[in-house]
C-alpha cells in the first residue's frame, strides 16, 4: 500500500482514487481498511494543522465507510503465560528501572503513565496504598491501589 500512489501528493489524490484503493484492501482486510483511513486521516489531519498541506480528499472519507470495526477481545493471560512473560523480563538486558517498571505495570494492572508520572507522595508505605490521582488517571477519577508486602 506504501507504493500505491508513488511521487504524487496527497493533494493531488481524488476521492475515487482513495476510495478504490480502500476498497481493494476491504476486500483482504475489512478491519485493515478501516485502520488504515483512520490512520491515513490522522496523519492528513496533522499535515494540514501545520499548514505543510492545503487539504486532502480522504478527509471527507469517514471510517465508518469502510470495513468492520476491530472486535474487542476478552482473553486473559493464564498464569502459565504471566511467568513467561516475568522470566523474559528478568532475563532481558533492560536496564534494572525499566525491568522493575515493567513488572509493577504487571503487578498492577495499571497505565505506563500513572506509573511514570507518580510521584512519591502517591505511595502511603504505611497503610500500603498507592493513590493514583485523577489527573494521572485515563478515565479523571482517582485510583487506589495496594502495595504488596513482597513489594
Amino acid at each position: 500500500m506504501h507504493d500505491a500512489f508513488p511521487n504524487r501528493p496527497a493533494s493531488s489524490i481524488t476521492v475515487k482514487q482513495w476510495v478504490d484503493l480502500l476498497t481493494e484492501e476491504e476486500k483482504d482486510n475489512p478491519r485493515r481498511a478501516r485502520q488504515v483511513l483512520s490512520q491515513l486521516r490522522s496523519a492528513i489531519s496533522w499535515c494540514m494543522r501545520r499548514q505543510l498541506i492545503d487539504s486532502c480528499a480522504i478527509m471527507s472519507i469517514q471510517p465508518r465507510d469502510f470495513g468492520s470495526r476491530a472486535e474487542v477481545g476478552d482473553r486473559v493471560l493464564s498464569y502459565h503465560e504471566l511467568a513467561k512473560i516475568w522470566l523474559a523480563i528478568e532475563r532481558s538486558r533492560a536496564s534494572t528501572s525499566n525491568k522493575l517498571l515493567h513488572q509493577m505495570l504487571m503487578l498492577w494492572g495499571a497505565r505506563l503513565s500513572e506509573l511514570r508520572l507518580a510521584t512519591k507522595t502517591e505511595f502511603d508505605l504505611l497503610d500500603n496504598v498507592w493513590t493514583v490521582p485523577k489527573e494521572h488517571s485515563k478515565m479523571g477519577n482517582v485510583i487506589r491501589r495496594p502495595i504488596f508486602e513482597q513489594m
